[in-house]
């Protein structure tokens, strides 16, 4: 591997930089987006599920859990009004939709493991 030279110092790797991803016009790191994108009324929703997340865990049913949630969730907090939309609007909205449940399912994985970390 070829060396790297940073403020005159010699590195056997290149530097690694951290994925980043923007997110309504602020950019986070991935570590951030799992912990840092739920806040507020957001945040005491997910807690609210917590319960029954983990009872879906052990019962081993998160198929069932799932849309029962991301129904909830956008009916609680409806990203976008209704209207007239351009095909780049369309497109957009798709990705949000799709990044938002990502992180939903991240947010409660995340939780899992730091349950199991607790038990251990």
């Amino acid at each position: 591997m070829s060396a790297t030279t940073l403020a005159g110092e010699v590195y056997p790797y290149p530097p690694v930089r951290r994925q980043t991803t923007l997110i309504s016009d602020h950019f986070f790191t991935r570590k951030r987006r799992i912990q840092g994108v739920f806040e507020g009324e957001r945040l005491l929703f997910l807690r609210r599920w917590l319960p029954i997340f983990f009872m879906h865990v052990d019962a081993k049913t998160l198929r069932d859990f799932w849309p029962t949630l991301i129904t909830n969730y956008w009916s609680e907090f409806p990203e976008f009004a209704g209207g007239h939309l351009s095909p780049q609007e369309v497109d957009v909205r798709v990705v949000t939709i799709k990044q938002t449940e990502g992180r939903l399912k991240a947010w409660f994985n995340h939780e899992r493991m730091k349950r199991a970390r607790a038990n251990a």
